[in-house]
Formats: structure tokens, C-alpha cells, sequence
């Protein structure tokens, strides 16, 4: 019997979501859509894949086992454009390399420039986001990451610890520092963290500023940099990020931190290629130049 891929495509897509709406709107189509080819994938199968309670669907057992399985299917067809977008031995094609935004601001952009000044025939795609996209699939051939735990399928190095410090504006890291000489000495100093964990201050903010300080949350690091420029706040930042910063400067009480690392990442397949060899090692030389810099032993104001 023959099937066609795209409703297992739509099918996985709902597996992967907990309604119609959810899945149509990852796959950018209506939600009709969906219904219409999940309902004609059952009938093809002879086979009830989703219970359906009111607007939540739940996946049958058989369900279950189909999207696994679809799953693998998925993951063997990127397997296969992987290897034939990287058959030829040419230092050429596209390459795709995905990290955060800041990662792309304020650490790759310059050695993306010289990547592209050594390899004028690679084309590259930039894939920046909070997410963490699947190097493993194939859907990208390098992933720079700031991670404490690397996936322990893929290969790669750590280039260096990144440093943390304490950043603001002067006039509110003077405040934080003096409450940290001298209890009585805390005032009130806004602080700006991540929304990882909304009911808990920072450890970091312990013993420097007045009780009721207020806390400003972001979800995302450019939020972060706007906030703490602007001069709403002192937060937890990369030294090599607030060294590019002109208006910031850092507490000279607490000291250097570094609880995740820099590391760059491919998988064992894509790594065959002659292309993506090279491409890994000029990419590893540079960032482990800058690792003094990431690590914030010696940062300066500029990457360039």
C-alpha cells in the first residue's frame, strides 16, 4: 500500500501538539486542514489514531506507536539530506549553524565574516533562537551553545567556561557594591533576571540590596541587554557581552562566575564530510581565541 509522506507529516505534528489549532499553526495551514487529513490518514489505515474529547485529542495506543515510529522515519529522512547535501568534498553549499541571538551579536559575527571571506563558495544559514534545534537530526551542521550539559549524542568541545558578572550602570552597581561592604548600607536596586524561576530572587542579589528591591523578569537575553542599558536594573551578564556595552560597567565585590560553558557541536555523521571537517576547524580556531575573552580573563571592547 502506498502512502503519502504529507499526511504523516500532519499526523506527527499532531502528535506533537495538544489540539488541531496547535498543530495547524506549527504546519502554518487551517485547522480543517488538519482534521481533514488525520481523518483521511485513519481511513487509508483502517486504523483510529486519536481519540477526540470535545477540543483536546489524546493519541490511541496505536497512535502512539505510529507517531514513534514516524518519528524514526522523520529523523532517517533528514539523515538522508544530510548526507547528500554534504556528498561532495568541494568546500561548498550551504552551511548551517544555528545559536542564540546574542551568541550571533556579540561573539559570531566576526568570525562568520572571515568564514565567509575564507570560503567564498559556502553559503550559510544563520539559525539563531531560544530553542534548542536538533543538530543530531540534521536540520543544522553546528550548533555554538551556552550549556552546562551538552548532548551526549553529538560531538564536539568545550572552547572555554563562560564569566559572569554582575553588570549595570554605574550609578546602580556603586548601590549594589556598597551594600555589599556595608549592610547598612543596602538600598533598593531593581534587578533583572530570566523568568526561569518567577518566585525566587537571584542568589546573587543575596546581602546587596534592600529587602522589596524590585525584580524585572525577561525570557530572552536582548530583552535583558535592553533593560539593564536603559538603566532599569543590575543583572547577571556575559563578560564579553557587557565589555561591548559602553554604559556598563560591573560590581568589583562579587566575583567572577562561570556556570556554563561555550561549546560547538556537530554530529558524528555530518562530520564525514571533508566540507564540514574544515568548516569545524576554522570554526573551533577562532572561538578558541577568543576563550580569554569568553571566559573574562581578558575582555575587550570589542570582538571585531
Amino acid at each position: 500500500m502506498a502512502h503519502d509522506w504529507d499526511d504523516f507529516r500532519y499526523f506527527l505534528a499532531l502528535s506533537r501538539a495538544s489540539s488541531t489549532v496547535e498543530a495547524a499553526r506549527a504546519l502554518e495551514v487551517t485547522h480543517q486542514t488538519v482534521s481533514r487529513r488525520i481523518a483521511a490518514l485513519e481511513a487509508r489505515l483502517n486504523m483510529r489514531l486519536v481519540d477526540r474529547e470535545g477540543a483536546s485529542l489524546r493519541l490511541t495506543s496505536r497512535g502512539v506507536a505510529l507517531a514513534e515510529r514516524v518519528a524514526e522515519m522523520e529523523t532517517m529522512s533528514h539523515s538522508i539530506t544530510q548526507l547528500a547535501r554534504h556528498s561532495g568534498e568541494e568546500v561548498e553549499g550551504r552551511v548551517r549553524i544555528t545559536t542564540s541571538d546574542a551568541g550571533i551579536r556579540f561573539l559570531l559575527m566576526p568570525i562568520i565574516d572571515k568564514l565567509m571571506k575564507t570560503y567564498p563558495d559556502i553559503t550559510i544559514d544563520i539559525l539563531t533562537s531560544t530553542e534548542v534545534l536538533d543538530v543530531g537530526s540534521g536540520f543544522v551542521d553546528f550548533a555554538v551553545r551556552f550549556t552546562s550539559t551538552p548532548d551526549e549524542d553529538l560531538i564536539g568541545q568545550k572552547i572555554a567556561p563562560v564569566g559572569l558578572r554582575v553588570s549595570g550602570t554605574r550609578n546602580l552597581i556603586d548601590a549594589f557594591d556598597r551594600g555589599l561592604r556595608n549592610p547598612a548600607d543596602r538600598q533598593s536596586v531593581p534587578i533583572i533576571t530570566f523568568d526561569n524561576n518567577p518566585e525566587k530572587v537571584p542568589d546573587w542579589v543575596e546581602g546587596a540590596v534592600s529587602d522589596g528591591s524590585p525584580v524585572h523578569r525577561v525570557n530572552h537575553m536582548e530583552s535583558l541587554i535592553e533593560l539593564v542599558q536603559r538603566g532599569h536594573g543590575v543583572c547577571l551578564l556575559p563578560c564579553f557581552i557587557s565589555a561591548q556595552l559602553d554604559n556598563l560597567v560591573h560590581s568589583q565585590v562579587l566575583p567572577l562566575r562561570s556556570p556554563i560553558d561555550l561549546w560547538l557541536l556537530t554530529n558524528a555523521e555530518v562530520r564525514r564530510s571533508e566540507k564540514i571537517r574544515q568548516i569545524r576547524a576554522f570554526l573551533q580556531k577562532e572561538l578558541t581565541a577568543l576563550a580569554p575573552h569568553i571566559a573574562g580573563s581578558a575582555v575587550p571592547r570589542t570582538l571585531g
